[in-house]
């Protein structure tokens, strides 16, 4: 599915989640879900791709793929804390969100931990060798 599909898809989804929120305010979230899970789901071809892409510049650079492993586990916490933290705000669950959002921050920190540590061992030994 293209970009132009994926955002008249969203368009309309939008307009029946308004409709739907206006006749049944209880089946709004669960469209606007069915929704998002349709868009991702219409992505899964090109996130399949990107990892492949990365895969390959891992191998061809030298590149540890663990750290690629690390990148692509971060991107995927942000991506899915935005949507689900999302979904909470449209559902009018602020605080939620927020909660969601600041376990999203802190996972991405823990996931980068490691590459963090490598980095600054490597500084530390470039200072250390001269």
């Amino acid at each position: 599915m293209d970009m132009f599909q994926i955002t008249a898809l969203g368009i309309i989804a939008t307009m029946l989640v308004t409709l739907v929120r206006n006749w049944k305010p209880e089946l709004a979230i669960p469209v606007a879900v069915a929704a998002g899970i349709v868009i991702l789901i219409s992505i899964s071809g090109q996130i399949k791709y990107l990892i492949t892409a990365l895969n390959d510049i891992s191998n061809k650079t030298g590149i540890n793929s663990d750290y690629i492993v690390i990148l692509l586990k971060i991107t995927g916490v942000a991506y899915l804390t935005e949507f689900a933290s999302g979904i909470c705000r449209d559902s009018g669950e602020s605080s939620i969100a927020g909660k969601i959002e600041l376990a999203g921050r802190t996972s991405i920190l823990y996931l980068a931990l490691p590459i963090a540590l490598t980095l600054l061992q490597t500084i530390t030994s470039m200072f250390n060798a001269v």
